[in-house]
């Protein structure tokens, strides 16, 4: 496998943003000058807070892409905060351009990337991404694969309801005044731009094992602890799109009404808000039992593209939480469910 690390754009002049590509040695030794290689792109996950390139790395998904003799690129992107949503869409669209205009540097060879032969795939706010491509990346993906995306349906109130109790994996609720440089009005200096926060987990010994060890990833929950994600995906704090919504869905009219509450510049981030038959075919895999991200999300834009004629497949893992993908024994325990995406890859890039 050749694997090369190519930054796509300079934040500011100064900050690199990333990906690494990864060509199957077959592929490569195989590659002929100038022709391209069709490709899938990958967005981590992590909330959109936390996290980069290489986490929560789904090798299953790479082994099945470079067998094919696909290239995979898994790419960095800036990180909320001093990031919005609206940030990341625009680093997603400069990814595209790099990848229409430009070879893959570092390999030894001039290898290019086929633009009209991309499907875009995420995990967790990967999949959020991957779904934002679909709409927004110009040339369009060919198709979309979302591993448990966020995205779906985020006018549930999972996302602007404040809890007063452990809500994922019953870990301990954050303490607010302890992240004062993560929340807004940010009355400590507040964090400057990053695409590249790499996440750690305590380990067997620690009173609290498994759970998260960096900053960053304890601020992607407390967001949601708050209520207040979806304010620092959209920026608008002030006044406070997630209070808007909370005080809408405590009427029964508003309720029916959330997406009217959604101002225009900020409708372009809710994929469910721009759902048409022009959306990729969609290849969904879900665990029921996610507490992080619902399934209903899932089966709320399922329904949606089915009603736009769009080709959509939902697999429902039974009994899984979030991230199953890549815990021990998952490549051999899912093998049949990983295969279906597999034969999904054919059928769109061989097409």
């Amino acid at each position: 496998m050749q694997k090369t690390t190519t930054a796509y754009k300079m934040l500011n002049g100064s900050l690199p943003i990333v990906f690494d590509a990864y060509i199957g040695q077959g592929a490569f030794d195989a590659f002929v000058e100038g022709s391209k290689l069709p490709a899938v792109v990958y967005f981590h996950g992590g909330g959109l807070v936390c996290g980069n390139r290489e986490s929560f790395f789904p090798t299953w998904l790479l082994e099945r892409v470079l067998g094919l003799g696909f290239v995979f690129l898994s790419a960095d992107h800036q990180l909320m905060p001093a990031a919005t949503g609206h940030d990341i869409v625009q680093d997603m669209k400069d990814l595209f351009s790099f990848i229409k205009e430009k070879e893959i540097s570092g390999l030894g060879k001039c290898i290019r990337v086929d633009a009209d032969k991309i499907v875009v795939a995420g995990s967790s706010a990967g999949g959020l991404l991957a779904f934002l491509a679909g709409i927004h990346c110009t040339p369009r993906p060919k198709a979309v694969i979302s591993c448990f995306g966020m995205g779906g349906d985020m006018l549930i109130p999972a996302y602007f309801t404040p809890k007063t109790k452990p809500f994922f994996m019953s870990r301990p609720l954050q303490d607010p005044g302890s992240f004062l440089d993560f929340t807004y009005p940010f009355q400590q200096e507040r964090p400057g731009p990053i695409s590249d926060s790499p996440i750690g987990f305590n380990p067997p010994n620690h009173e609290r094992p498994g759970a998260p060890s960096t900053r960053r990833q304890m601020v992607v929950s407390m967001y949601l602890q708050l209520g207040t994600w979806l304010d620092y995906y959209t920026g608008a704090h002030d006044p406070s799109l997630s209070q808007n919504l909370l005080h809408a869905a405590q009427s029964e009219a508003g309720l029916k009404k959330l997406r009217d509450y959604i101002p225009a510049e900020h409708r372009p981030l809710f994929p469910q808000l721009n759902v048409d038959s022009s959306f990729p075919p969609t290849f969904m895999i879900h665990g029921n039992k996610d507490t992080a991200v619902l399934i209903d999300e899932s089966c709320n834009l399922k329904t949606s593209l089915e009603k736009a004629g769009v080709p959509v497949k939902l697999i429902e893992v039974e009994g899984q939480e979030h991230f199953f993908d890549i815990m021990p024994g998952s490549a051999e325990k899912y093998k049949k469910e990983f295969e279906q995406v597999k034969a999904f890859l054919v059928q769109i890039l061989n097409a």
